[in-house]
């Protein structure tokens, strides 16, 4: 019976303002038809085994990494919330991670993360108005984003178009820059203790998090590129299952899990150009022994 109260009471104002509104926005565009075949489509996609397991072996890190953290004393109750909206927010960058062909993009990537998670951390966290007024700030900020976003798509020389894209901008840089002032001085002239608390949550958490689930991003990397690349070997020796298994076998031991070097072997190998196994094979030592010497 405690268990809503207990929720509303963990919610600040700015996130159950924040429900507020995408709870409308689904509401409103449920009532397309269009939308709820998308939205269908969407989730039979999610459950396929080759997407839903990347997923839940994520939450699965995300977990052990929360556990082991509670099991050496470092780890409280009131970090559950920011770890939730970490999980959300982290199911995107597994889609990024399996776009990505280099270990330099990859750590970029994880920068990114921790960018976009600790800003998040600190929205949910640092000083809130009241409901109703996060509720009109939000709302005022979503009609002037979708506007904006709106006048970006039309004839780039319609002066009208260009004027009101110019205003709306300043606008809401306007709006922005006065919250963003007004926050500073009432985090800083009232609780600057609880303050510096918020700071180190809202960076240390997501980026224990995501230091934490980097191995098993790599793995998932590796495993995609692996996968393409099995693919069309598979193709060029016309599904001959035993030439497929030995150079297949060939290739994992060379190349283990080195994002780089597979990469390279990948962009030099050119599968459809050998004809047998000592072929591939001595194509193989040869790349291998470039690869070394490149280094």
């Amino acid at each position: 019976m405690n268990v809503l109260p207990a929720i509303y009471d963990a919610l600040s104002a700015r996130e159950l303002a924040s429900i507020t509104i995408l709870g409308l926005f689904i509401v409103l565009s449920l009532l397309s038809e269009n939308v709820r075949k998308c939205i269908i489509r969407i989730i039979t996609t999610l459950f396929k085994p080759k997407v839903f397991m990347p997923i839940l072996l994520l939450y699965c890190c995300i977990v052990a990494t929360c556990y082991a953290l509670y099991y050496k004393g470092l780890w409280s109750n009131e970090y559950t919330k920011d770890v939730v909206f970490y999980a959300l927010t982290a199911v995107p960058l597994i889609i990024d991670v399996i776009g990505y062909e280099s270990q330099e993009e990859f750590g970029r990537l994880i920068i990114k993360q921790v960018h976009y998670t600790a800003f998040i951390a600190l929205y949910l966290n640092i000083y809130t108005f009241s409901y109703w007024v996060e509720l009109a700030l939000q709302l005022v900020l979503c009609i002037l984003a979708m506007l904006i976003t709106a006048l970006e798509r039309q004839n780039k020389q319609d002066k009208s178009s260009k004027l009101a894209y110019g205003c709306l901008n300043k606008c809401s840089a306007l709006i922005g820059w006065t919250i963003f002032v007004f926050v500073l001085y009432q985090v800083f002239t009232h609780t600057i203790l609880q303050t510096s608390q918020i700071l180190i949550q809202g960076i240390a958490i997501p980026l224990v998090l995501t230091i934490a689930i980097c191995p098993y991003l790599y793995l998932l990397t590796v495993y995609s590129v692996y996968e393409a690349w099995f693919l069309r070997l598979k193709w060029s020796v016309n599904h001959n299952k035993v030439d497929y298994r030995k150079r297949r076998h060939l290739l994992l031991r060379t190349c283990l899990i080195n994002l780089k070097k597979i990469k390279y072997f990948e962009q030099r190998i050119k599968l459809y150009m050998i004809n047998d196994n000592s072929e591939f094979i001595d194509i193989v030592h040869r790349c291998n022994i470039e690869y070394k010497t490149s280094k």
